[in-house]
């Protein structure tokens, strides 16, 4: 049952998304970069300083939901504050990201840590630490984050265009695959497939859990692990992705993600042990997205726009995903084999380095 409602949770999530970005991709380029990363911040630290008074399952799901929808917001936004920034200097886009990479991994380490001893406590502590983080978070945007999009580069907000958009988003949400010329919707799909077990989410856990038999500071311990390993690939890897190139670090990075899933469907040991081995895999979509960034600056595309695209693009993968993670571990449990979610991320992994041999790069 907790299996369905996340899964089901974080699906709508997603659809919800499909439909916001066309409004968020145009207001990104009207009202410029700051205000959408304020507000999807803000959104954030409510509903944690809410349900931190009341954690009944409704608020929970509401909350859980909410959430879900307004942070990925912020790194829609903060990936078109990249797009300004770098687009002046594409050779150091790769290095750049994996540094920004290191920093969220950092972050993602310190919130679990915490999460796991304020959550021996209850969750009504949990939950208002996070609100208050996100507060400080909030303050520290305001007075320190200039806005990157230069007046004269702003296009006035225009509803009709944006009600059709969001009218046809479901549709829309693919026009990066399809309609900004080969080598940009080659990149696009590649993201796409290469971002889908990072969506897994509330199902490892249950995997932790159910399989492992791991309690809750564990399973702490093994996201925390991921962060750091994220860390240490992503500082390595954006000092890497210069010296080899964007294709050749991808499809290295894509074989060391191999490692995990492999060694995941044998055991809890193996498993972290394949992790540090393989912890390029981490940082795999570093020159993915690098390359992508560069190719829309090079097309004269807006880059909110194209953010609020890619957005729409990254969430039905995120709606695909959870339903898709969830009916393989029940499938697979029903079967008696519930590491079927870390076969499936084998052959993903394999399609994706097929995909990274193609000469669409050049």
């Amino acid at each position: 049952r907790a299996t369905h409602i996340l899964s089901t949770i974080a699906a709508v999530a997603a659809a919800s998304e499909i439909i916001l970005s066309p409004i968020l991709g145009a207001l990104l380029d009207s009202m410029g970069r700051k205000p959408a990363l304020l507000v999807s911040i803000s959104s954030v630290a409510i509903m944690h300083a809410i349900v931190s008074t009341n954690t009944d399952a409704v608020p929970v799901c509401i909350a859980r939901y909410l959430c879900y929808v307004a942070l990925p917001q912020f790194f829609v936004a903060s990936q078109a504050v990249a797009g300004d920034v770098l687009a002046q200097t594409p050779d150091k886009m790769g290095s750049l990201l994996g540094i920004q990479s290191a920093l969220i991994s950092g972050g993602f380490i310190g919130g679990v840590k915490i999460a796991a001893m304020l959550g021996e406590r209850g969750p009504k502590v949990a939950y208002g630490a996070s609100s208050v983080v996100a507060v400080i978070s909030g303050m520290i945007l305001a007075i320190g984050q200039k806005e990157t999009l230069d007046q004269e580069h702003k296009v006035a907000f225009d509803v009709k265009e944006t009600k059709r958009k969001v009218i046809q988003a479901p549709i829309a949400a693919g026009n990066l695959l399809v309609g900004r010329g080969r080598k940009i919707g080659f990149l696009a799909l590649l993201l796409s497939l290469q971002s889908m077990p990072a969506f897994i989410g509330d199902i490892f856990q249950v995997f932790c859990r159910d399989v492992w038999k791991l309690g809750q500071n564990a399973v702490g311990d093994v996201i925390a692990v991921f962060g750091l390993s994220g860390i240490i690939a992503s500082v390595i890897g954006s000092v890497l992705v210069k010296n080899m190139g964007v294709q050749n670090f991808t499809s290295i990075a894509i074989l060391s993600s191999t490692f995990f899933p492999l060694a995941a469907m044998h055991s809890y040991k193996a498993a972290l042990f394949a992790l540090a081995l393989g912890f390029l895999g981490s940082c795999q979509t570093i020159g993915v997205v690098a390359e992508l960034t560069t190719q829309v600056s090079k097309s004269g595309a807006r880059q909110g726009e194209i953010a609020g695209e890619r957005g729409a693009l990254l969430a039905i993968t995120k709606m695909i995903a959870p339903l898709l993670y969830g009916g393989l571990y029940i499938v697979g449990s029903s079967l008696g084999f519930p590491q079927l979610v870390f076969a499936f991320n084998v052959v993903l992994a394999l399609i994706c380095f097929t995909l990274s041999r193609q000469d669409l790069w050049q």
